[in-house]
């Protein structure tokens, strides 16, 4: 396996990163965050029992070079689960460990020497289309699941609309182009330097099939904050 990469915080130029392959067909997307209730195992159980069923299958011992990274969601088929990712990041074996809220019954192991995030992307581009259509609500599940993102971020009451970032993100560019040449993303951005942290949309313009720009505006007061011009590739 290649040396890992490291997510950006512009998760949106993943795409470019794919590997060859998809997850086995056994994988059960993940829909929506669910909250744990005292009825449910605990997220420190769930990745205890992640990291034992990648141990039990590779006889592992030691998780230090892994980023992991747990959620409760509610599963394509109804279920309630925690979803952890075991994602080695140097040379070694990714794992994507399913498991019931209810009770830690395994439901689904994915198992991968090359990159799990490359893996993951395609297999989620094959079901909702192309990173850049896919809904903000998907966006922000992927980028919480297995993104930099430590929480599942969408626009709420006091954000400006997504129409409106688009607008000012238009007019924040040296050429004319449509909404219709706009995508989105919502983060939650935060800062080294003391200020606090900051609800930002991302809108990547697309001119004759090739991203050229991307906006950062505020989604608190819609500034412009940042103006990228980009090389085509995302």
């Amino acid at each position: 396996m290649n040396v890992k990469r490291r997510i950006t915080a512009v998760c949106l130029t993943i795409l470019l990163a794919l590997s060859s392959g998809a997850l086995a067909e056994s994988y059960v997307f993940p829909v929506e965050p669910a909250a744990p209730t005292g009825n449910d195992i605990s997220m420190e159980s769930a990745i205890d029992a992640a990291k034992g069923e990648l141990t039990r299958r590779r006889n592992l011992s030691d998780f230090e070079k892994y980023r992991i990274k747990a959620g409760c969601v509610k599963l394509e088929n109804g279920e309630k689960a925690w979803v952890v990712m075991l994602d080695e990041l140097q040379c070694g074996t990714d794992a994507l460990v399913t498991l019931s809220a209810a009770d830690g019954r395994l439901i689904d192991y994915q198992e991968t020497d090359m990159e799990i995030i490359s893996l993951l992307v395609e297999t989620w581009t094959v079901k909702k289309g192309k990173m850049r259509t896919w809904t903000l609500e998907d966006k922000a599940l992927f980028n919480w699941l297995f993104g930099m993102d430590d929480t599942y971020v969408v626009p709420g009451e006091g954000h400006i609309s997504q129409e409106r970032a688009g607008e000012i993100a238009l007019a924040a560019i040296p050429e004319k182009a449509s909404p219709e040449e706009c995508s989105y993303a919502f983060r939650l951005f935060s800062h080294t330097d003391g200020r606090p942290k900051q609800y930002v949309w991302l809108i990547a313009i697309t001119k004759n099939g090739e991203e050229k720009y991307l906006v950062h505006i505020s989604a608190e007061n819609g500034d412009v904050l940042e103006v990228f011009a980009l090389d085509g590739n995302g």
